[in-house]
């Protein structure tokens, strides 16, 4: 799970947290770093995207998901999403630089 920079986040808040939120995250671990590498969808689809990926996790779940257990996962899921965007941005902008100033130095 933490090969990835979500695994690693998901790994480190799985621990962080207690109760309910920690048993959801240990059970769905997988489903959320899946859902949330998946998640190349455009903005406006994210909120009905992740509604749908975790509305089907209830054939996974060991005991019956509560709307505040959904609500949790969605908006879980949806900041990794963020943030894998946001990573995922940062990067193409500093190959773009560097792309940039590669080329200006020949």
């Amino acid at each position: 799970m933490r090969a990835t920079d979500i695994g690693r986040r998901l790994d480190d808040d799985t621990w962080s947290k207690s109760g309910r939120e920690q048993e959801l995250l240990l059970e769905f671990g997988w489903h959320v770093v899946d859902t949330a590498q998946g998640a190349c969808v455009k903005v406006e689809y994210f909120d009905g995207y992740v509604r749908d990926e975790v509305a089907a996790w209830r054939e996974f779940a060991v005991q019956p998901l509560t709307q505040s257990d959904e609500a949790f996962l969605r908006g879980y899921v949806r900041e990794l999403i963020d943030e894998e965007y946001e990573r995922v941005r940062l990067k193409q902008e500093a190959d773009r630089a560097e792309r940039n100033n590669n080329g200006c130095r020949k």
